[in-house]
């Protein structure tokens, strides 16, 4: 029962975060030649979210696993993968591994836009 309701917790905080994000393209919508700024404030947004919310997660919060899959995976998940990739590799850096934060940054970031490049 509990592994299922951790499923329920992530689909509503995901439903909410993905509402977020549809509201930022709405209120800032993509210029044709331009900055996103909608995604760019989404992923901002999410990365400073997920740097707060994993302080109060491995403190105060600790221990609330079903908060953590509502705001994290779910809300954060949908509103922006920018903000779990940039805690991994802030995490990374912060525990010595920074030749493993540097490859997931090239990584994601070359494999990401040569993905993106071979589907088109």
């Amino acid at each position: 029962l509990a592994a299922m309701l951790s499923f329920l917790y992530v689909a509503v905080g995901g439903a909410v975060g993905a509402v977020l994000r549809y509201g930022l393209l709405r209120w800032m919508p993509p210029p044709a030649d331009g900055l996103p700024l909608a995604t760019i404030l989404a992923n901002v947004i999410g990365c400073l979210l997920i740097g707060l919310l994993a302080g109060l997660f491995s403190g105060p919060l600790q221990g609330r696993d079903e908060l953590r899959a509502l705001l994290i995976v779910g809300v954060l998940g949908a509103l922006t993968t920018f903000s779990t990739y940039g805690w991994e590799t802030y995490a990374l850096g912060a525990r010595g591994h920074l030749g493993l934060a540097a490859i997931n940054l090239l990584l994601s970031n070359v494999a990401g836009l040569a993905a993106i490049w071979v589907g088109q």
